[in-house]
């Protein structure tokens, strides 16, 4: 302990950087801080692997931390150097919404950053990550993607009082999550609604059809179903939602199942036996490709054999267009959460396609994404109070994330985000309308009702995607 002092304050002397015995430095804003560290408390900090990009007022002292921790990188090697397109385009729609709000100031004249960790979907890294950002980062709230990197995370976070906020995961195990804390409001919220709307939706699209003009090709109804899952919590959960709703004689549903990244001959196998008319295919883009590339071996199970394609959220992306083979997914339909519900969609898109040359439309998720750092810049300035002194903690903008589901009207676009914030910050409630729907969120659930988006492989655009039309939240 001795040397440990003499050390220092020979450091202190000499006016050198103040270094602890754990080879922290000090520092004032995190540019100074070298090798992917942050500062915190004056000190340069080491972040955990993978967590590398900032978004941002990273270097104003008075930031607010928030942080995403998202699957980007493909086969859960961080070094593949493949990255998922939907995953980046979400974090693009994140980052539109954070430089409008801090264009704004912030919240109380303080602005926000993000800071980002790529978890390549492991588990066990988005628990390390989810366990820094909240113990060492101190961000009240954290984004997550996909249902089991949510559910993994949440195990970390709640604990220690910080918020989970996503706008993919849509598992319905999620609504029964023990969330509360220490506090009285739940501490995991989404954008994205949960798949017992979407599920039902597919199924009633088997049963009942969609005739044509309204569809072209026309959806006939069947009687035979095949369903190709993903094992884990979202497909599992998309998929016993379809089966109960669906499988009622002369009707009939079989499902199989694959891991991520994993083979899918035995899946594909398996549907081949059986024989479907039409199969749902729960899949992330990469894996559907593998899907449809070993199924177009078997005859049974090509579009010239009558068979059809049925797909979900997970896979918009054109990659599911320019992987699969030639013309088996031409006019193909899949369903999603609906993109363009909200009456800030518009406004979000065409800023969005101006900024990244892409089109919003063209992935799930994005404009849930948007929304999604909306919500959070709303309950912080909830959180901050009408004299912008108060802290802002998860608890706290879980708090003010029950104020925005009544009361006056605002538009999740820049133009009516001072308002709205101001309206907060005064202690009143008020309702909101984003980019993906009106966000009416149960207190005791933290999500909201959402419509379903039927969308369809449009070759004439040169594969990407068209919305044919929306469907409202079918009743239980």
């Amino acid at each position: 302990m001795a040397r440990v002092l003499i050390a220092l304050a020979v450091g202190t002397a000499a006016g050198c950087s103040f270094v602890t015995a754990r080879g922290f430095e000090e520092c004032a804003k995190d540019s100074e801080c070298a090798g992917g560290a942050v500062c915190l408390q004056r000190y340069c900090i080491r972040q955990p692997e993978g967590c590398n990009q900032s978004l941002g007022a990273t270097d104003n002292p008075r930031r607010i931390a928030l942080a995403a921790a998202l699957p980007i990188s493909l086969g859960g090697d961080l070094s593949s150097g493949q990255k998922d397109e939907s995953e980046k385009q979400g974090l693009n729609a994140m980052a539109l919404a954070l430089e409008e709000v801090n264009q704004r100031d912030g919240v109380a004249g303080r602005p926000f950053a993000l800071y980002v960790c790529d978890t390549a979907g492991d588990k066990d890294r988005i628990k390390q990550q989810a366990t820094w950002l909240a113990e060492e980062l101190l961000a009240p709230a954290v984004i997550t993607s996909g249902s089991s990197q949510t559910i993994a995370a949440q195990q970390e976070t709640v604990p220690r009082g910080t918020l989970i906020m996503t706008a993919t995961a849509t598992s319905p195990e999620i609504t029964f999550l023990p969330d509360k804390g220490s506090g009285s409001t739940g501490l995991v919220w989404r954008t994205a609604p949960s798949d017992a709307i979407q599920g039902r939706v597919i199924a009633d699209l088997l049963i009942a059809g969609c005739p044509s003009p309204e569809c072209n090709p026309p959806i006939t109804p069947v009687t035979k179903v095949g369903v190709v899952y993903l094992d884990d919590p979202y497909g599992q959960g998309l998929k016993e939602v379809l089966a109960e709703r669906f499988n009622q004689p002369p009707r009939e549903i079989r499902s199989f199942q694959y891991s991520r990244n994993g083979e899918v001959n035995a899946a594909v196998n398996g549907l081949s036996s059986f024989g479907p008319q039409a199969t749902v295919l729960i899949a992330f883009p990469d894996d559907a490709v593998r899907v449809t590339t070993a199924a177009a071996q078997k005859a049974n199970l090509t579009k010239a054999s009558g068979h059809r394609w049925l797909f979900t959220d997970s896979a918009k992306d054109p990659t599911l267009v320019s992987g699969s083979p030639a013309g088996e997914l031409d006019a193909a339909y899949g369903t999603a959460p609906a993109q363009g519900a909200g009456a800030a969609f518009q406004s979000f898109s065409e800023r969005f396609l101006a900024k990244y040359q892409v089109k919003a439309e063209d992935y799930s998720f994005t404009a849930h994404s948007y929304d999604a750092m909306y919500v959070l810049a709303l309950g912080a300035a909830y959180a901050v109070g009408a004299d912008g002194s108060q802290p802002v903690t998860g608890e706290r903008i879980a708090e003010g994330l029950t104020k925005l589901s009544l009361g006056p009207v605002f538009k999740l676009t820049p133009g009516e985000f001072t308002p709205a914030k101001a309206a907060l910050q005064s202690g009143n409630s008020i309702d909101i309308e984003g980019a993906s729907g009106k966000l009416n969120f149960d207190p005791a659930t933290g999500e909201a009702a959402s419509p379903i988006e039927l969308w369809q492989v449009s070759t004439a655009t040169g594969g990407s995607f068209a919305t044919v039309k929306t469907i409202a939240a079918p009743e239980k």
